[in-house]
């Protein structure tokens, strides 16, 4: 390939998908610039081969409209003229109402196809942001425009003005766990913090976590994560993990849903095969009476029955199963140790003051069943495990492995119930 040509192809391209940057002076000299190669037929063949190999998307397409009405495009190349040549611009705008300014330009931001004026009014140089959709007409003066403070950076302005933190906080430990898949791009792709700790990710289980000391809140750190779809899970902080892994959270409660449970079990299991001492304890409970609860006093009241329950559990990872069951995960935690913390759950929630409409107490009790992983397996379950060493678990064997703890956990709360409700029972074979 020679320059001629060369020269033909950043014309051609820089014309198709650039032109919106350029100055109309610059685009009316590049039409009357003579193309020396003549186009052949070998170097449009070249130009068609190539533009078939380039796709430029915007983040928004689909989502907002990306075209520009004549009058728009015609303001923005008077835009354009008046900052290549640094002249000030008289402007009409739309701010609660018709307002006119002299504006001294300092620059065009353009972000997915919305474009945005930077400069400043009158004889001020404090940096302002109008958008094209705002302006009604503009005309171009003679007088010189007044430039912008010398540590004024254009990117840093438009990056602090268009995303502007979700709230003045900032999240002083963020922790976040991953696929093994997503580490060479998260690792490669750091995140603004103080301090960043990334662990190296392990075959069993197949996940790594980062974790973060103070973390700007902002709209574009909450793009990232949503960028990894339901693959970057929040462990801390709650407020977040409610806030983007939305699919992993029931809507009533704020509690994970029973999507999130398989995926909270299937670590624990990960741990255990990696690890024969790492144990676990599942607790699944049942608001007592709660479908007499709802015929006598009302679904709305049922409801608000569920949301407070559902506060009761906010020192855990707490699950809402289905229905008015729910669930809980304990990590690292015996049979023994989970009852203890599932009586301080029962009274908790039976110490409950709710009222229905006409101002009638209403108690609220719940039962519990416990079971210890993988010591409260059946017999077939504990040998099967024991025969997988450092096997690779499929989703299948721990989907079956959960299944059957589940099961354990579930005989325990239905003896729980038969004995008389509000109280909590550990599996024995002796209930099986």
């Amino acid at each position: 390939m020679n320059q001629e040509i060369a020269e033909t192809f950043i014309r051609f391209f820089a014309q198709k998908y650039f032109s919106h940057l350029f100055p109309q002076e610059i685009l009316d000299i590049l039409q009357t610039v003579p193309d020396t190669s003549n186009e052949s037929l070998e170097v449009k063949a070249l130009l068609d081969k190539w533009d078939s190999k380039i796709s430029i998307q915007s983040h928004w397409e689909g989502v907002l409209e990306d075209y520009r009405s004549d009058r728009e495009l015609a303001l923005l190349q008077l835009y354009k003229r008046g900052l290549f040549n640094d002249c000030q611009l008289h402007f009409q705008y739309e701010d609660n109402g018709q307002k006119e300014c002299i504006f001294n330009p300092f620059g065009l931001v353009i972000r997915n196809e919305n474009f945005f004026f930077v400069g400043c009014f009158d004889n001020n140089r404090e940096p302002m942001l109008l958008s094209l959709e705002k302006i009604i007409n503009i005309k171009l003066l003679d007088s010189k425009a007044i430039a912008s403070e010398s540590d004024f950076h254009l990117a840093n302005y438009a990056e602090t003005y268009l995303n502007h933190p979700v709230s003045p906080e900032i999240i002083e430990t963020l922790i976040v766990e991953f696929p093994k898949k997503a580490y060479f791009y998260v690792k490669s792709h750091p995140i603004k913090c103080e301090q960043l700790t990334i662990t190296e990710p392990q075959d069993t289980p197949g996940h790594f976590l980062l974790e973060a000391k103070n973390v700007a809140n902002t709209i574009r750190l909450h793009q990232w994560f949503s960028g990894f779809h339901d693959d970057a899970q929040i462990l801390s902080p709650v407020y977040l993990r409610r806030l983007i892994n939305r699919s992993y959270i029931d809507q009533l409660t704020n509690l994970y849903n029973r999507k999130a449970f398989d995926r909270l079990g299937h670590r624990e299991i990960e741990q255990s095969l990696r690890n024969q001492e790492h144990i676990f304890s599942l607790l699944i409970m049942d608001i007592d009476h709660f479908k007499t609860i709802n015929d006598l006093h009302g679904h709305n009241f049922g409801d608000d029955v569920l949301i407070k329950v559902s506060e009761c559990f906010r020192d855990y990872d707490a699950i809402r199963y289905g229905g008015e069951e729910f669930v809980v995960l304990l990590s690292n935690t015996g049979a023994e140790n989970a009852q203890k913390a599932a009586e301080r759950i029962r009274n908790n929630i039976a110490e409950l003051l709710l009222k229905n409409e006409t101002g009638q107490r209403v108690p609220i009790t719940i039962s519990i069943g416990i079971a210890e992983f993988p010591r409260h397996l059946p017999k077939k379950d504990q040998q099967a495990l024991e025969n997988l060493g450092k096997t690779k678990l499929t989703d299948k064997t721990k989907n079956g492995l959960m299944m059957a703890i589940t099961e354990q956990a579930d005989k325990a709360l239905y003896y729980a119930k038969t004995a008389g409700r509000n109280q909590s029972a550990i599996f024995q074979d002796s209930i099986a």
